[in-house]
């Protein structure tokens, strides 16, 4: 059990709520593995908790993708938001976050930043660096997730620093969070507002890409 029985009831049933229903699609090439058992035994427990909303799909490693990753798909296709590793600890909170943000209609109230986004003419990708310890990550992650959700020129991938060590040291972590905005790249380290992080993302759209 990863939440006690009082948080199990009311995130149950806030994901029983779903407009939309979900497929959570757990990418990997090494089934067998203690991180993408850890991943695979996550998942079905988050399923467990509204299997008329939820499911589960274990699927290849996609291209340029780690092993594992998850992915939330709905009947419109994947979401932007790439879960790297296994998303426990403080960042359990942030994947149910990501749920609710994509299950569920857009607020018609949006803050100012979420106009903004809309200046994004070329895809961007924000790598956030997390450990399932942080407590100043998920805030962050949060602010990704609505990025994403908001505009689809933006892809999140959200990597766990300690189960990826060669990773977070080629790209230079020395601590969480840590957001990588690209092309570019664009570092930002530590808790940063929204407004910032949207800026280092409308700024990366217009630099040289293989996209642009």
């Amino acid at each position: 059990m990863i939440l006690n029985d009082a948080d199990e009831r009311r995130i149950g049933q806030a994901l029983q709520g779903l407009t939309d229903a979900l497929t959570l699609r757990v990418h990997s090439n090494q089934p067998d593995s203690t991180l993408t058992k850890a991943t695979l035994d996550l998942v079905d427990y988050t399923v467990s908790l509204a299997p008329q909303k939820l499911n589960r799909e274990a699927v290849p490693l996609g291209a340029d993708m780690l092993d594992p990753t998850t992915l939330i798909v709905s009947s419109h296709g994947a979401f932007g938001v790439r879960f790297i590793g296994t998303p426990s600890g403080t960042e359990y909170t942030t994947f149910i976050q990501a749920l609710m943000t994509y299950g569920n209609p857009l607020p018609h109230q949006q803050p100012p930043w979420a106009e903004w986004l809309q200046q994004i003419a070329h895809p961007v990708t924000a790598d956030i660096f997390v450990s399932t310890t942080c407590t100043r990550c998920p805030q962050v992650v949060d602010q990704g997730i609505h990025f994403a959700r908001i505009q689809p020129m933006i892809a999140v991938n959200i990597i766990q620093a300690e189960q990826f060590p060669d990773i977070s040291q080629a790209h230079q972590v020395m601590g969480v969070p840590t957001i990588w905005c690209r092309p570019g790249p664009y570092k930002l380290t530590g808790m940063t507002a929204p407004e910032y992080f949207a800026a280092y993302l409308i700024q990366a759209s217009t630099q040289p890409g293989p996209d642009h």
